[in-house]
């Protein structure tokens, strides 16, 4: 959505319709939800290995982490268009 936002600031701004500091609040809150979705993935990283270590699984980290990138990737794709 935030993707969209921008896309659209854009096209308005290149025809008249949008001033260059709604371009650049798009492109803003766009990397505030790009940094936001790296925090949440880093910090289920994080919860994921002390979790596994508690439960003696940390043989299991690379499944959970294989299975954690191929669902971000599909949320990715579905977002993206």
């Amino acid at each position: 959505m935030a993707q969209e936002n921008l896309r659209l600031r854009q096209k308005a701004f290149s025809q008249g319709l949008s001033t260059s500091v709604d371009v650049v609040d798009a492109e803003l809150y766009l990397a505030s939800i790009r940094t936001q979705q790296s925090l949440a993935s880093f910090n289920y990283l994080i919860s994921l290995n002390k979790l596994l270590a508690l439960s003696s699984e940390m043989s299991s980290f690379s499944t959970y982490h294989q299975s954690a990138v191929a669902l971000s990737s599909l949320h990715q794709s579905a977002t993206a268009k």
